[in-house]
């Protein structure tokens, strides 16, 4: 096994074990009352008695949890039946059949170590499938490499490596696009043999359920390593990434709106500067808008004093905001998670404070309302735990029905086990998209500007609920739905909105979301996409040849065109001329019978015309669907 991926990553592993342990003596006596902040002793109403999820004989720690929009519960963590060397297995439970099942297991190949496992998890939002990854030795290729399992209604059903590098890979991260469904897995890989951890990633599609070939690449900060990586995916599909570089650890955040193209990640801004640590774990969770929520812990006494503090930043309409001190206590607060609530953007930030010599304790902060009609501002701490035993590595999910979901690990007699809490939330989301979404398209007369109309039914399941708004939302059809941005809004009672001002030649997909006077979106419409429009022919243009006869004359008028580029070939099935006399209106236009111009004809001749009328023409482009072209430029007869 590559020794060059173990050392690196000890001292984190370490300090995870001294935390896991029952012996530590670190750290101020407890105090009820914070700098500037009261400890409430107990949850807030209406979360759960917690239930232990694990019931393993061995030790269970380091839990990480997803939920779905059903509100079901996925949950893995590492479990330790002794010291190295001993089994360890990395396991999973869920919920989503209605209730804890049994624990799946699966077992390290490579326990002589202990950076090995680290076990994350997610879901699909909508069907209950979980998928974990972790970290193993992979014993015939005789490196580490990254393994995903993949759980159907909480039966394992696949397992395999997806990593598969020449060099080391460890420590993944998992995260679901909730637009289309691919599951992403990111992790920290020796590319080079060097000791320079890079992070690189592959995405499972969710049609052909196989992991892409492509190893894509962050492609940021080159000759320096980047470690402990989160990744969340919003409900445009952007993907939003913090990770850190040390010593002393910095947090860096980047965000990617089409993450299958590595060369799409933005640059990265550094929001924690020296944190005063050698290792630390962001975590981020993004709203439904796009803005990010992070945390990260940071010590205030200088560089590896035990002083830390849980910090937390955000952005407001992509703007990023000033930094808060959330702990701001006497003791140690590290192991931060985030969750925002995707309807009133309402934070949730859990975190393990060290009280006492051996005790730690789950502390949850609250960004909302703390009365009715007032500001948001941040709780008061509430204990999660407030037990003798030793409670840490808090996990805190929202789901889309606003339920708040926290795992951690405290004491059952003398094991540790993987405890689950619940607050339940609103019963279902109340707003549901608008329905039969349609659009219309048109040229103004120059064939320069294209204007939309959109038009849709409203959802009779929205008949119990105030509607305040309809928002709209267009990207370039052919762009990804990442590229979906809001152009505007249309009123409760409004089926219709028109998208002016377009160039002619592009083509657009709407679609839209139905928001209540709560503040509450729905989830977006079906989409749909404007048709190819008619475009008229082009360098239209006449010649006139007159015969003289001894007693009169006679003219023949040849008219040539181009098919207009804007058309697709296939979509073109000939040409229609009209004609009138030379100074009247266009009202007096006259299709000739012209019937056999094909799309491939592009001249036409009107010939042994008499007298001296001159005339004036202009062509028309029929389509195979039966629509036509407005007028092409009109031409004159000079002879």
């Amino acid at each position: 096994m590559k020794k060059r991926a173990i050392v690196i990553f000890l001292a984190v592993s370490v300090a995870f074990l001294v935390l896991a342990g029952a012996t530590m003596a670190l750290g101020p006596q407890a105090k009820k009352s914070l700098a500037q902040t009261t400890v409430i002793l107990h949850p807030p109403d209406g979360w759960t008695t917690p239930v232990n999820v694990s019931h393993l004989a061995g030790e269970s720690d380091m839990p990480m949890l997803a939920v779905d929009d059903n509100g079901k519960a996925y949950v893995c963590w590492q479990e330790w039946y002794g010291n190295l060397g001993d089994p360890r297995s990395n396991a999973f439970n869920t919920n989503v059949t209605g209730q804890w099942g049994t624990t799946i297991e699966n077992f390290l190949d490579y326990v002589a170590i202990d950076d090995v496992g680290f076990p994350v998890v997610t879901c699909d939002p909508s069907n209950g499938t979980g998928y974990m990854a972790y970290h193993d030795g992979d014993l015939v290729n005789q490196d580490m490499e990254v393994k995903c399992v993949e759980f159907t209604q909480g039966v394992q059903t696949s397992k395999k490596w997806i990593s598969l590098t020449p060099n080391a890979s460890d420590y993944a991260t998992l995260a679901v696009n909730p637009v289309d469904k691919t599951v992403y897995c990111m992790w920290f890989d020796d590319l080079t043999d060097t000791v320079l951890y890079q992070l690189v990633y592959r995405w499972r599609d969710p049609a052909t359920k196989q992991w892409s070939s492509t190893l894509a690449q962050v492609p940021v900060f080159p000759g320096r390593s980047k470690y402990w990586r989160d990744m969340v995916i919003d409900n445009t599909g952007t993907a939003h990434l913090v990770f850190i570089v040390r010593s002393p650890a910095e947090l860096f955040y980047t965000k990617n709106p089409t993450p299958q193209n590595q060369n799409t990640w933005t640059t990265p801004i550094s929001l924690s500067g020296d944190t005063g640590r050698d290792w630390m774990m962001p975590r981020i969770a993004a709203d439904k808008d796009g803005d990010v929520y992070i945390v990260w812990y940071a010590n205030t006494g200088g560089y590896e004093t035990q002083t830390e503090e849980v910090w937390f930043n955000k952005t407001v309409n992509g703007v990023w905001q000033t930094k808060e001190n959330l702990s701001n206590s006497p003791g140690r607060s590290e192991g931060c998670c985030v969750a925002v609530d995707p309807v009133n953007k309402d934070v949730y930030v859990a975190y393990h404070e060290l009280l006492g010599t051996t005790n730690w304790e789950v502390y949850l902060r609250i960004y909302a309302s703390q009365t009715t009609g007032a500001a948001k501002s941040w709780s008061d701490i509430y204990n999660m735990t407030n037990d003798s035993t030793h409670s840490a590595e808090p996990i805190i999910r929202i789901d889309a029905k606003r339920g708040l979901h926290l795992v951690y690990h405290d004491y059952v007699g003398e094991n540790r086990e993987v405890m689950y809490m619940y607050k339940q939330g609103v019963p279902e989301i109340m707003a549901q998209p608008p329905l039969s979404p349609a659009v219309v398209s048109a040229l103004n007369a120059a064939e320069a500007v294209r204007t939309n109309t959109l038009s849709w039914a409203a959802n009779p399941a929205n008949a119990g609920v105030t509607i305040a708004n309809y928002k709209i939302y267009r990207k370039i059809a052919s762009a990804a739905d990442s590229t979906f941005a809001s152009i505007g809004q249309a009123g409760a009672s409004a089926l219709q909105y028109v998208d002016t001002g377009l160039a002619s030649s592009t083509r657009y997909a709407y679609r839209l979301t139905t928001v209540l006077s709560s503040g509450e979106e729905s989830v977006p419409s079906d989409s749909v996409t404007d048709g190819t429009l008619v475009f008229a022919p082009v360098n239209v243009a006449i010649t006139t040849a007159v015969t003289r006869i001894v007693f009169y004359q006679t003219k023949d008028n040849t008219i040539t065109w181009s098919t207009s580029p804007n058309n697709a070939s296939s979509d073109v099935a000939g040409y229609d001329i009209y004609r009138k006399n030379a100074g009247e209106d266009d009202t007096a236009f006259t299709k000739l019978n012209t019937s056999s111009l094909s799309a491939s004809t592009f001249s036409y001749t009107e010939a042994k015309l008499v007298g001296s009328q001159k005339y004036t023409y202009a062509l028309k482009t029929k389509f195979k669907d039966g629509r036509e072209s407005t007028y092409s430029a009109a031409v004159s007869q000079q002879k």
